[in-house]
């Protein structure tokens, strides 16, 4: 949610997690193998091994910089050169219509409040996004429920959309058409 911690252990499979959902403490799913070489540099071949997911190019704004090596020799990279790494520090905004138990009664006509912010770059949440009661920084995320997605400013009308989130790190698992 955070990004990836500025000091301890660091994990591989979070750093994947990290660099293809933005959400290094997640439990989206990452499919082997992972290469070093794509967590860097994006993309899913090169290097020794073709990676299993194909990972989005480093975010030049996050906090922490990942090396950018010339085409060869490609330098020494540790996993210390990930500590501070955000992959997404950017945020979509979107107003909502809640409903804590049903997608139908979050779907049913009501005046919608917000905004909430996720971490897609699509208009709505997609399955794997984070979303936030507030802009970045901050860590504050939503609640559990399904949420109607409603556009943003005058008219902000419905995008025909709900989404669900079901644990404690605000990760949308499951999206459908109202």
């Amino acid at each position: 949610m955070a990004g990836v911690p500025s000091s301890g252990i660091l994990e591989m499979l979070k750093l994947a997690r990290e660099r293809k959902w933005g959400d290094y403490s997640g439990s989206a799913t990452i499919t082997g193998p992972i290469s070093m070489f794509n967590l860097i540099l994006g993309g899913n071949t090169g290097g020794g091994a073709t990676s299993g997911d194909t990972y989005p190019s480093p975010n030049a704004s996050s906090p922490t910089v990942l090396p950018s090596p010339p085409p060869n020799p490609i330098p020494e990279v540790s996993f210390a050169d990930f500590y501070g790494y955000q992959q997404i520090t950017t945020r979509t905004a979107f107003n909502y219509v809640f409903n804590s138990s049903s997608s139908n009664n979050a779907c049913a006509s009501a005046i919608p409040i917000g905004p909430y912010y996720h971490t897609g770059l699509n208009a709505d949440p997609e399955v794997g996004n984070v979303v936030y009661q507030l802009q970045y920084p901050s860590t504050v995320v939503a609640g559990n429920g399904y949420y109607a997605v409603y556009a943003t400013g005058f008219p902000g009308g419905a995008t025909g959309n709900w989404f669900r989130i079901t644990d404690s790190n605000g990760t949308v698992v499951q999206v459908g058409s109202c």
